[in-house]
């Protein structure tokens, strides 16, 4: 019973005149177990599928998702959302549709950050969320400010998509 993409180890023979491949001539293991164990397992199709009873939470509700974000921004850029906004004079547009590509990239390296913590430090509850959101965040604030250090300017633009052209960073800095 062996099935697709098992790793078999045996004894083989060369093969003979007119065969392409030698043959197994004896099984010696099959995915690293012995072949009595291959042969009592039972056959993928032959498997019960198991259902989560109750839907998983992945996310936080969306009051908090939003209180999350707006931790997220701050740390990153040291404005809320809000200031955020209102700098580049956004009533209701997305926020993310209207940075410059530094931005973009600094907000990004935060979401990316706060990811790969989370995924480590697995967090239960909103507030060990909280704490990894803002380690992330740090992460790509402490760029941002070493990146501002060395340009001697901020990053954080008053550019938005009413002026695309001044989405780009380089054409921003004239």
């Amino acid at each position: 019973k062996l099935d697709t993409g098992d790793k078999i180890k045996g004894i083989s023979r060369m093969a003979k005149e007119g065969e392409k491949f030698p043959s197994l001539i004896f099984v010696g293991e099959v995915n690293g177990e012995s072949p009595e164990m291959a042969y009592r397992r039972k056959k993928f199709d032959d498997l019960t599928p198991i259902y989560p009873i109750e839907r998983m939470h992945l996310e936080t509700n969306p009051k908090e998702y939003a209180m999350l974000t707006n931790i997220l921004t701050m740390a990153w850029s040291g404005k809320s959302v809000q200031a955020y906004k209102e700098l580049k004079g956004l009533k209701k547009e997305n926020l993310r549709d209207n940075m410059t590509n530094t931005e973009l990239a600094l907000n990004l390296l935060a979401e990316v950050s706060t990811t790969e913590l989370s995924r480590m430090q697995r967090p239960s509850g909103y507030d060990e969320t909280k704490e990894v959101t803002i380690s992330g965040g740090e992460i790509a604030g402490n760029a941002r400010k070493e990146l501002e250090a060395k340009l001697g300017r901020t990053i954080i633009s008053s550019s938005n998509a009413t002026t695309p052209e001044l989405l780009d960073d380089a054409k921003n800095n004239k």
